[in-house]
């Protein structure tokens, strides 16, 4: 992995955009792609949106936010599935 893989995978405590990693970082704009690419094939990022709103975030990261989206989902569902006491 080289300083710069090592550099971004450090900073994305939180989804970002390239342009944020650029700030965070201070990597050459010119070598975040690559180095994206790179921590995508090798399992320790992804990233989602669309071409030029592409975020990115760590594996950890996004594992957490489904378990989380998840857990909320559960709560709605037992919610609706609550039956409704009569008025007494």
């Amino acid at each position: 992995m080289s300083d710069e893989d090592e550099r971004i995978l450090a900073a994305l405590e939180k989804e970002m955009t390239n342009a944020e990693i650029v700030a965070a970082t201070g990597v050459n704009r010119a070598e975040v792609g690559p180095a994206l690419r790179r921590l995508r094939a090798a399992g320790l990022i992804v990233s989602r949106g669309a071409t030029n709103k592409r975020t990115h975030m760590r594996m950890a990261t996004a594992i957490e936010k489904l378990f989380e989206k998840t857990d909320q989902l559960q709560l709605q569902l037992s919610m609706m599935a609550l039956p409704k006491r009569p008025p007494a």
